[in-house]
């Protein structure tokens, strides 16, 4: 909520003996700052994935970076929620609903070049 709202949504309802009329009638909304984010290089993500960690950690940060899901989607999954057969789960989204984010594996180009690594399925 922008400060204006807050103090229309404050004042509405409060007026007293002393306000006359919506005091915050003519305020303007002070705009949002621009996102500075920036995406990770490849080469960043192959880095953090090489960070020496416990499974469930690395396991998380993949799930996180290939289904693009929301932290607290993929900390909320359980074992019954994956459908391996179709590399997919089922998360519960903000504001409640069910929904699913499917993993997205290496393209066949980049398993291609790099036949050491091969995909991985669940």
């Amino acid at each position: 909520m922008w400060p204006a709202d807050v103090l229309a949504v404050v004042v509405a309802g409060h007026h007293g003996p002393g306000i006359q009329g919506d005091p915050s009638r003519g305020l303007k909304r002070v705009p949002a700052p621009p996102d500075r984010t920036r995406a990770l290089t490849r080469e960043q993500v192959d880095a953090i994935f090489r960070i020496d960690v416990a499974l469930r950690e690395r396991t998380f940060w993949r799930l996180l970076y290939e289904t693009a899901a929301r932290t607290e989607e993929i900390l909320a999954l359980d074992v019954s929620d994956l459908d391996l057969a179709n590399k997919r789960a089922r998360v519960i989204s903000k504001g409640g609903a069910a929904g699913w984010v499917l993993r997205i594996c290496r393209t066949p180009a980049r398993a291609h070049r790099s036949p050491r690594r091969p995909i991985r399925a669940w």
